[in-house]
C-alpha cells in the first residue's frame, strides 16, 4: 500500500525524527578526507568486493548484471577506499529515471552506505553531495529519489538534514530484512519550480492507476458473463 505524505505529516515526522534521533551529519570536505581514504570510480577488479560490500551493508546483493552495468556511462558509481588496506568501505550508485512525460530526467539512489570501521567520518555524507553534485550539473534533471527503511530512523534523518523531503509512505516494499517491510520514498528537487512538474506528475500517476483499476473491474465483469 502505498500513502502519500501531507505537507503537514511531512513536517510533524521530521519533527519527531529529530526528537527521537541525537544524529549530527558530519560535514567534512572530500579534501579534508584525501589522506585517508580516496573516492573514485569503480573499475571492473570491485565488482566483485562490492557484491560482499552489499551483502555486509544491506544484508542481500543485486543480480550479476547489475554490478557489471555499474561500468556504463548510464549508472553513477563511486566508491571510497581505505588507502592503508586499499579496502573499500563506502559506496554510492545511482540510476536513471524518466518522467511519463519523457521530457525531464529524474536520479535513483540504489546504494548508499557506509562499514561502520568508516561511519561518523563525513564520508556518508561527501557520497551523497557527490551524487546529488554529479546530476545537479546534468541537463533535463529535476530531482533525485531514493527509498529508505521507516524504522532507519538515523538514516531517515540523514537524508532530511541534506534537504531530501518524504514523498510517500509504501508498507510493503522490503520483501524481507531486519528492518522491516515498510520504506519512505525520498526525494531531492533540485530546483524550487520543478515542485509543479512533480505534483503534475502524482495526478498522472494517480490517474493511471485508476485507469488500471477501471480495466480490471470491466474485465472481471467481462469473464464473469463469459462463464454464465
Amino acid at each position: 500500500m502505498t500513502q502519500t505524505i501531507s505537507n503537514e505529516e511531512q513536517k510533524e515526522t521530521t519533527k519527531d525524527f529529530q526528537n527521537s534521533v541525537n544524529l549530527k551529519t558530519k560535514k567534512v570536505s572530500v579534501s579534508e578526507l584525501s589522506e585517508q581514504y580516496i573516492f573514485r570510480e569503480v573499475t571492473n577488479d570491485d565488482l566483485e568486493e562490492l557484491k560482499q560490500l552489499d551483502l555486509t551493508l544491506f544484508h542481500e546483493a543485486y543480480y550479476k548484471r547489475y554490478y557489471t552495468s555499474l561500468l556504463n556511462r548510464s549508472f553513477y558509481a563511486q566508491v571510497v577506499e581505505d588507502k592503508k588496506n586499499n579496502k573499500i568501505v563506502g559506496e554510492c550508485t545511482a540510476e536513471i529515471k524518466f518522467s511519463f512525460s519523457q521530457k525531464k530526467k529524474k536520479a535513483y539512489i540504489m546504494t548508499l552506505g557506509v562499514l561502520p570501521e568508516a561511519s561518523h567520518s563525513g564520508i556518508g555524507y561527501n557520497l551523497l553531495k557527490n551524487c546529488v553534485e554529479y546530476y545537479k550539473k546534468q541537463e533535463l534533471f529535476v530531482q533525485i529519489s531514493l527509498h529508505v527503511a521507516k524504522k532507519n530512523l538515523r538514516a531517515v534523518t540523514f537524508y532530511q538534514r541534506y534537504g531530501f523531503v518524504i514523498k510517500k509512505s509504501i508498507s510493503k516494499y522490503y520483501s524481507q530484512g531486519e528492518t522491516g517491510r515498510a520504506a519512505y520514498e525520498m526525494c531531492y528537487l533540485f530546483h524550487k519550480e520543478d515542485e509543479k512538474i512533480e505534483k503534475e506528475e502524482i495526478t498522472e500517476t494517480k490517474g493511471l492507476v485508476k485507469i488500471f483499476k477501471g480495466l480490471k473491474i470491466f474485465q472481471k465483469e467481462k469473464t464473469n458473463k463469459i462463464e454464465k
